[in-house]
């Protein structure tokens, strides 16, 4: 494969993606084209079903949006989804997603782009998808 496509992360995506990648495989103890290819799967069984993962249209053509009342199925459908494809626990999948996204945001924040609060909030929408401030969230980044 070429890696991941669209906004994923792979050998050719950009380096924060491709770090927060690389770091999941290893902290799953898989390869990243064996990350790669699940994530692949996953996303096409996900979109293989009407209307996506819990997605909606807000009236602009490409433009899908998850309400968030469905981020908490998307999560699980994501985190399942990548369970099973990698034969690990869900609980193991969840703990090395959150570690990383953790990184992810701790490196955000030392760069800039993200507020001490917006890392918080970032962490509890992982945490609590169905009580997630997106609103207040997008207003600590800093682009």
């Amino acid at each position: 494969g070429r890696g991941f496509r669209g906004r994923g992360g792979g050998p050719h995506a950009f380096g924060p993606a491709r770090e927060f990648f690389r770091g999941l495989a290893e902290r799953l103890d898989v390869t990243p084209e064996q990350l790669r290819e699940a994530i692949v799967r996953v996303k096409r069984r996900m979109h293989g079903r009407r209307g996506g993962p819990g997605f909606h249209r807000r009236g602009r053509p490409g433009l899908d949006r998850p309400r968030p009342r469905d981020l908490a199925r998307i999560k699980a459908r994501i985190l399942g989804g990548l369970a099973a494809e990698l034969e690990k626990p869900v609980d193991e999948v969840r703990e090395a997603v959150r570690a990383e996204l953790a990184e992810a945001l701790d490196r955000a924040v030392a760069m800039g782009f993200l507020s001490g609060r917006g890392r918080e909030l970032a962490l509890g929408c992982f945490d609590r998808p169905r009580s997630c401030d997106i609103g207040a969230l997008r207003r600590e980044a800093h682009p």
